[in-house]
């Protein structure tokens, strides 16, 4: 009976853990030259996690982004996943640079920050890029962990309001 009693709780925590629903923010802008280095990351992110479990989107929340820039930016940099104009998500987010991504499980804000430590500052490449911060909080979700919430600053664009 104990045996039966722990597999049952062992295929509930599983199946719990398999109605996650988790979504990536990427916040963008179609002029931001640390958006466009980051397109590359953020097709192999979405190749590598992009599934019914987890949503991938890409928020345009800049003054000046239209449509048509939105539409631009998707073609030259070949982004897979759904890209769109932003009035208010940054906000509610708290979202202040481009690119800063943010992941949300099940409603509730886990990440918010960079997505790799590749720039030191604006302008400003690393040589070597050895801390994958949003990588690392998706892995720890697929694992079935539970990762705390903690946030790391972006490196990129200001957001207009």
């Amino acid at each position: 009976m104990k045996y039966l009693l722990t597999l049952s709780l062992v295929v509930m925590c599983l199946a719990a853990q398999s109605q996650d629903v988790v979504r990536v923010t990427f916040f963008l802008s179609s002029t931001c030259r640390v958006c466009q280095y980051y397109a590359l990351p953020m097709r192999e992110l979405y190749q590598e996690y992009g599934n019914e479990q987890i949503e991938f989107v890409g928020l345009f929340p800049g003054v000046l982004e239209s449509d048509s820039t939105i539409s631009k930016f998707r073609s030259k940099y070949l982004i897979p996943f759904e890209l769109k104009k932003d009035s208010s998500e940054h906000i509610r987010l708290g979202a202040t640079i481009t690119p800063e991504v943010v992941v949300e499980r099940n409603g509730h804000v886990v990440y918010l920050g960079r997505i790799d430590n590749s720039f030191e500052s604006v302008g400003k490449k690393r040589s070597v890029v050895n801390s994958f911060e949003l990588r690392y909080v998706l892995s720890e979700i697929i694992n079935g962990r539970a990762p705390e919430y903690h946030t790391v600053p972006a490196i990129g664009c200001i957001i207009e309001k």
